[in-house]
């Protein structure tokens, strides 16, 4: 994603490829859909996949890795929920 925005603005293709070495897009994404989900962690799936998938794709992820951000931000934000949910019934 971000290789090709540098190339779209005149930067050299090595110069591009050495500023992003050691970047992971599904880490990035994952992390910006763990702090975009947390607004969302109420909703249904079908909310949360269109309000943070569509927060994704406009910053530029493409489809694989949006798709499997939005995966893993629902399975751990839902094991947070459970979590609570667990404390919050076992409090006296």
């Amino acid at each position: 994603m971000l290789r090709y925005e540098l190339l779209g603005r005149g930067i050299d293709p090595e110069a591009a490829a050495a500023a992003i070495d050691g970047i992971d897009d599904l880490e990035l994404a994952t992390s910006l859909a763990l702090q975009r989900g947390r607004r969302y962690a109420g909703r249904t799936h079908e909310e949360f996949l269109a309000k943070v998938g569509g927060f994704l794709r406009r910053r530029g992820f493409d489809y694989s890795v949006t798709s499997e951000a939005l995966r893993i931000a629902w399975e751990q934000l839902a094991a947070g929920a459970e979590s609570c949910d667990a404390d919050a019934a076992g409090a006296p």
